[in-house]
């Protein structure tokens, strides 16, 4: 009976361990400048009361608000990505932006890695603007139980730059893949438990480039690109296609099918072309 509630969430050493990554429905990451990684954490079932450290936009995290016809919460923004914001109309929650009462610092940390807010306050400034409504975002299938292939995965390492190699490696007991972080557990902030993911999904990005001095990246997702899926312990893969930034990403294996996810959290991981994936 709402919309999602999208929020940038930073992943700096400084950062970790991050809040409300363990409660949300779905998790991106892309890389940012630097070779830093950055989270776009939905929210639609559950009620996190502490989220972040919270961070800004980028022009494809506005993307996604569009794709979920969602609201999107986060801490300044890029210069394309200031001048898209009002452009492409997104339901903005930007802490500098006249919002800043709905968030707050914790002085156990330095700034800049050190500003959240809760669910319950950003969808108090979103009822104030009017913006609460029934959706039903598109482009993804679960169902409780999934059968693939017998193509079986114990452990996945995604090859992003610099220190933020991430790898998961799956547990028949809980039936999830754990996250780990430089080759350590990736806990969240909120229960000190190890992250996990139900679904991983690896998106290869057809570009990936610097477009300005501060080395701020351009990431096209548009038109269609090579996927690899992990569901449960089963790798399948496909593709992803995406028509314009205002519609949804599908997912399709290597036969046109759609995906169908299990029922669980999902983290997307976005990557370059040149990414090394691995699973064994």
């Amino acid at each position: 009976e709402r919309r999602p509630l999208i929020v940038t969430i930073e992943n700096h050493p400084a950062a970790r361990p991050q809040f409300g990554l363990e409660q949300a429905c779905l998790v991106y990451e892309f890389l940012a400048e630097g070779n830093i990684t950055r989270f776009l954490a939905v929210y639609l079932h559950q009620e996190p009361d502490k989220i972040g450290p919270i961070r800004s936009a980028r022009p494809y995290f506005l993307d996604k608000a569009m794709e979920l016809d969602a609201i999107y919460a986060h801490c300044g923004q890029s210069p394309q990505a200031e001048l898209e914001i009002p452009k492409f109309k997104i339901r903005s929650i930007n802490e500098i932006g006249g919002a800043g009462i709905y968030f707050w610092r914790d002085n156990t940390k330095r700034a800049p890695h050190n500003l959240y807010s809760s669910v319950e306050k950003l969808r108090q400034y979103a009822e104030k603007k009017g913006w609460e409504k029934k959706t039903e975002p598109k482009g993804f299938n679960f169902a409780p139980d999934v059968q693939i292939n017998d193509n079986t995965i114990n452990k996945v390492i995604i090859d992003y730059p610099g220190s933020y190699e991430v790898t998961y490696n799956y547990d028949p007991e809980t039936g999830v893949f754990l996250r780990n972080m430089e080759g350590k557990p990736h806990l969240a902030g909120e229960s000190n438990r190890q992250l996990t993911a139900q679904n991983i999904a690896v998106l290869y990005a057809n570009k990936t480039r610097v477009i300005d001095n501060e080395g701020r990246l351009e990431i096209d997702l548009l038109g269609e690109g090579k996927a690899v899926f992990f569901i449960g312990n089963q790798m399948v893969e496909g593709k992803w296609k995406k028509d314009s930034r205002s519609t949804p990403t599908y997912f399709y294996d290597q036969d046109g099918k759609e995906i169908t996810f299990k029922t669980g959290q999902t983290w997307i991981q976005v990557v370059s072309s040149t990414t090394k994936l691995i699973a064994e």
